[in-house]
């Protein structure tokens, strides 16, 4: 069975030409960089436009998710989010949807390579864009098309995904941590209650973008947009941040009770395996560090 990052539908720079100059004229002359690629999506810019396109089914529903609650969403958050201008639809030379929307400059954070003080700073930014997301009103984006999450917010089953995944990563740069990370998995604690709030549903390093002075500047890849727990986005205070960051980052977030920051820790130990799995198969050497940080920090 193919990891579930193996393209089924793959875009090279032709196609990705052809596609863009037929939803978006005058991108036909631009020169095609290819600025990323992930689980979900191949993602290509002409110009100031950047394309997405699904790399495998699943993906689709996803993308047009995307396309429908962004746009409602991003005039009411602090940060730049690559809300779809146009969507189109699958041809003879493509089978899926695909997007097109404005650059959002700035690098991913894995790509950043943030040090601990950074990181410190940047705390109290990455809680002030989840204090305006979360505090959106969930009738706006159920409106517009978001779901209401019943998998994510599932902690057992993220104990279980997670566990899943530790055989695979025995032997691999990842190994010291696999006993703390099976430790959290496993801790006891309450079930998360029964809070709902707009998340975005997928937030890790990749999906955070930040400029050359180390600020918060970009939020991106909203395929999961949703209404569920917040705890799933608090995720990023023991991905992305160090433990000396954590004070800072709930000082402005708000404190969270103990089912909140049991399901942040399990998702932040899904995270953790998954983007060190990821990383390795594809020889990403970015994300494979930033998936050796996530280890340290969700076992501190």
């Amino acid at each position: 069975m193919p990891d579930p990052w193996t393209p089924q539908f793959p875009v090279d720079a032709a196609l990705a030409r052809a596609l863009a100059a037929r939803l978006v004229p005058g991108t036909a002359a631009c020169v095609p960089q290819r600025v990323g690629e992930g689980w979900d999506n191949d993602v290509w810019r002409f110009g100031e436009w950047t394309f997405r396109f699904p790399r495998r089914p699943l993906a689709v529903e996803l993308i047009r998710i995307e396309a429908r609650v962004l746009p409602a969403l991003a005039p009411h958050l602090p940060i730049a989010v690559p809300a779809a201008k146009y969507v189109g639809e699958p041809g003879p030379d493509h089978a899926a949807p695909y997007i097109a929307h404005r650059f959002v400059p700035g690098s991913t954070l894995d790509r950043a390579r943030l040090d601990a003080d950074a990181r410190v700073r940047l705390a109290p930014q990455i809680a002030e864009f989840l204090v305006a997301l979360h505090r959106l009103p969930i009738d706006l984006a159920r409106s517009a098309g978001a779901p209401d999450d019943t998998a994510k917010c599932d902690i057992d089953a993220r104990r279980r995904l997670t566990r899943s995944r530790l055989p695979r990563l025995m032997g691999t740069r990842y190994a010291p941590w696999l006993a703390g990370i099976e430790a959290v998995v496993d801790r006891a604690g309450p079930p998360p209650g029964a809070a709902r709030t707009v998340c975005h549903g997928d937030l890790y390093p990749r999906h955070l973008l930040v400029d050359g002075d180390g600020d918060l500047c970009g939020a991106i890849d909203w395929g999961d947009v949703m209404i569920s727990h917040p705890g799933i986005d608090l995720s990023i205070a023991y991905t992305v941040l160090p433990p000396a960051a954590r004070p800072g980052f709930f000082a402005v977030y708000g404190s969270v009770d103990a089912g909140t920051e049991a399901l942040a820790r399990v998702t932040a130990a899904h995270y953790a395996t998954a983007l060190g799995l990821y990383a390795l198969d594809v020889e990403d050497a970015p994300l494979a560090d930033d998936a050796e940080w996530i280890c340290r920090n969700v076992t501190a």
